[in-house]
């Protein structure tokens, strides 16, 4: 395309041939099929049926929409409102990527961040988990597929992200980056005195997985609250409670979306 005068500024012309191009790839049928299919993965599933993207192409292709052919509003529409959205079969079926991972550790915490120190700064969380912002080498964005976030690696570096972000704050100052988990126990009527294991750990799965947990990882979390680092039972403290939210927070249910 011929897009520029002799100086390097745009043409009427060239502009106009620009969006002609894009008009085409816009109208043509695999777009639709492709863009449906990227949003299922974003929205849904990792491997959404055939019928799933053929009825979002089909409100893509709806030219009753109040934007024509092509509206995004009531193409996400359309898949916020598919049986599949909220079903069974499909919720808790996707992986977090690392920055949601992050966000709704903070999310669920109370956590306080500056939005760079031990995220962003140096070879940190983000940078560690592979999904620096803006950063990702190919065309085609950061991935959608589970796997490919599920690495040894990956892992490692979310129970790290769990542990420090759970024991690093200082009472005594404004903290930068961490969540105190004890404010957050005793301002929910959970008291943080010993006796309470069972109350306490009930919280953090009620709190970390909206209580979807199965009693071996429930036990899991008991037993590293009730004993120290050599596994001996002694009765925990305010450091033991904060070591076992981020213990919970590394779970590979936490994983799920």
């Amino acid at each position: 395309l011929s897009t520029c005068d002799g100086g390097g500024l745009p043409t009427a012309a060239g502009a106009n041939e620009t969006f002609q191009a894009l008009d085409a790839l816009a109208e043509h049928p695999s777009t639709a099929e492709y863009v449906s299919t990227k949003l299922l993965q974003r929205y849904v599933a990792e491997n959404p049926t055939q019928a799933m993207i053929d009825t979002v192409v089909a409100e893509w292709n709806d030219l009753g929409n109040p934007a024509g052919r092509g509206d995004m509003r009531e193409v996400l529409r359309a898949i916020f409102n598919m049986p599949e959205f909220r079903g069974p079969d499909y919720v808790h079926a996707k992986v977090r990527t690392p920055m949601e991972h992050l966000a709704a550790s903070f999310r669920a915490t109370r956590g306080k961040t500056d939005g760079y120190t031990e995220l962003l700064n140096g070879s940190d969380f983000i940078e560690t988990m592979q999904h620096m912002p803006y950063l990702v080498n190919e065309p085609t964005g950061f991935s959608e597929i589970g796997a490919d976030w599920i690495g040894t690696n990956n892992m490692l570096e979310r129970q790290k992200f769990g542990l420090q972000f759970t024991t690093n704050v200082d009472i005594e100052t404004e903290p930068i980056f961490g969540a105190d988990v004890i404010p957050l126990l005793n301002d929910n009527g959970v008291s943080t005195l010993p006796g309470n294991a069972e109350a306490i750990v009930d919280f953090m799965a009620e709190t970390l997985f909206g209580g979807a947990i199965t009693p071996a990882e429930r036990q899991a979390a008991l037993d590293y609250l009730n004993t120290d680092d050599d596994g001996i039972v002694s009765p925990y403290d305010d450091a033991r409670i904060k070591e076992t939210f981020g213990f919970m927070l590394g779970f590979a249910r936490y994983l799920e979306q």
